[in-house]
This record gives structure tokens, sequence and C-alpha cells, in this order.
């Protein structure tokens, strides 16, 4: 079931030097996409330090998975760019995000098309 995160993350440890991930739209070969998963992911993140470009688009990260990879993402020292579009994200995830980003200096770039927070979940 988690072949794919786990896949994944196994390629994180493997090769420390990557700077790009991309893996939008595979949520299924993922099965459940990243819904439970997030924390999986959360966890490779917390490992790879010069990781600049994260596109985790189509994925069904929903708001379990997106305040995961908030939580791993407070204190990243080179994240550049983060896609989340079309996650499924609501108020509960956006304000996760929000969040993150008055700690996180390095995120320069947030893609948050097509998800379902309002004003509140970014204030």
């Amino acid at each position: 079931r988690d072949k794919g995160v786990v896949a994944v993350a196994e390629a994180l440890r493997k090769h420390p030097s990557l700077k790009t991930l991309d893996i939008r739209g595979n949520a299924n070969t993922l099965v459940d996409g990243l819904y439970g998963h997030g924390p999986a992911l959360a966890d490779m993140l917390r490992n790879s330090r010069i990781l600049e470009d994260l596109q985790l688009a189509e994925l069904r990260c929903y708001d379990h998975g997106v305040t995961a990879l908030a939580e791993a993402l407070y204190n990243h020292p080179s994240l550049k760019t983060l896609g989340l579009q079309r996650n499924g994200i609501s108020d509960v995830g956006a304000s996760a995000l929000a969040e993150m980003l008055r700690n996180n200096r390095s995120v320069q770039t947030l893609l948050l098309g097509d998800n379902y927070f309002g004003v509140d979940g970014v204030s």
C-alpha cells in the first residue's frame, strides 16, 4: 500500500544532493494519494536539507497530509518552491501552511491553485 511513498523516501535518503522532487499527478500510483501518507513524506523532508523544489500537485494530500508537510518544512533551510495545487486543502491545511511561512524564510513560491480554502485559511 505504501510502496510509492517508501520508494520516494528511499530515493531521498540515497540521493542527499537531490534539489528537485516532482511527483505531481501520481495519486493513483500511491493508492490513496498522500492522504494518510503525508507524515511519511514529512519524515523524508526532515532528512533532505538541500531540496529546493517540491511538486506535490494532485496527490490528494488533504489537510492531514499538508499539516504534516507544513510541520516538516517549518525550519527547512533550502526549499524555495512548493507546489500543492489540486489537493483538497481547506482552511485547516491553509492555516498550517500560513503558520509554516511565518517561520520559514526560504520558501519563495507557494502554488495552491484549485484548493478549497477561503480567506480564513490564510489569515
